[in-house]
């Protein structure tokens, strides 16, 4: 265990790791549960709330659609945001007609 900058004990990226990985697992398994019983909720079928956890054979192929998903959403904001803050930050005081002059530097 190590202290950080602020005096807040950080624990080791091997131990982060650990808790993603078990925090995703966990969290895969209730929404994927979840899912089932609001579909069968909807449907108009008899609820059970065993369905919430019901969902153990399929935890591996959501955990990796999960990541799957993190990455996409990652890119995304990484391709969409940063370059628009940029541009933000460039355009921030220009009028149109000062446009062409900027970009030409």
């Amino acid at each position: 265990m190590y202290i950080g900058v602020c005096g807040i004990a950080q624990k080791s990226l091997a131990k982060n790791v650990q808790h993603f990985r078990i925090k995703g697992l966990i969290t895969v398994w209730l929404m994927l549960g979840w899912a089932k019983f609001a579909l069968k909720a909807f449907n108009g079928e008899t609820l059970n709330p065993a369905d919430i956890l019901s969902q153990t054979d399929k935890i591996l192929a959501g955990f990796a659609a999960y990541l799957l998903y993190t990455v996409i959403v990652t890119l995304g904001i990484l391709l969409l945001i940063v370059p628009g803050l940029y541009l933000a930050s460039r355009l921030f005081f220009l009028t149109i007609s000062s446009w062409k002059r900027v970009w030409d530097q």
